[in-house]
């Protein structure tokens, strides 16, 4: 047996409200013929008649009345599903997912967050922290996150864009040799061997 489709249904709403195949067509801009034929199509997917044709109007069947009030559902809930969409898409409501290494979560993202909330009251964000630059891609490439900020991965080939530079600070033990540099010296290579 046929799955009934939701052009179907709306054909079969459009010729219960008009009252008339010949109006439901010129409605939904089809020719007679195959709003017709969907009807039947429809009335054998779900087996039997849903309408009965009259001389000059059209009147549902027993079947038609049980079945109409379920197709009009599911037709106002496509119409719901588009509005979700549309709302997404138009970032008016959501969930966003943002995977960040720390140091980002901590110091440049709040006052980012407050802003995006501003203009997008809608849209959660739900945040997902990595100690690690490696674990921040592999949850991207993993797909568990929509976007990430951090540093900017080695081979990713996906889109990049830069936000900006997060400054940090070393901080070392008197004694320790590079210790005696001017600040902004210290490459970061020099501290890889450190703990």
């Amino acid at each position: 047996m046929a799955t009934p489709t939701l052009r179907q249904l709306e054909y079969l709403a459009t010729v219960v409200d008009t009252g008339s195949f010949t109006r439901a067509a010129e409605q939904l801009h089809v020719t007679q013929p195959a709003l017709s034929h969907q009807i039947r199509a429809l009335e054998g997917a779900l087996g039997g008649p849903l309408l009965e044709r009259l001389p000059r109007a059209v009147r549902l069947t027993p079947m038609g009345r049980a079945v109409l009030p379920h197709a009009r559902a599911a037709l106002a809930e496509v119409d719901r599903l588009q509005a979700a969409a549309r709302r997404t898409a138009g970032l008016e409501e959501g969930e966003l997912e943002v995977a960040v290494v720390y140091s980002v979560s901590l110091g440049i993202l709040p006052p980012v967050l407050r802003d995006w909330h501003r203009r997008h009251p809608g849209v959660r964000i739900r945040l997902r922290e990595y100690a690690h630059t490696d674990r921040l891609q592999e949850a991207m490439a993993a797909g568990r996150a929509d976007l990430a900020i951090g540093p900017a991965p080695t081979g990713w080939e996906g889109p990049i864009r830069e936000l900006g530079v997060e400054e940090f600070t070393v901080v070392l033990p008197a004694e320790d040799p590079l210790a005696d540099r001017p600040a902004g010296t210290v490459a970061l290579a020099e501290l890889a061997d450190r703990d």
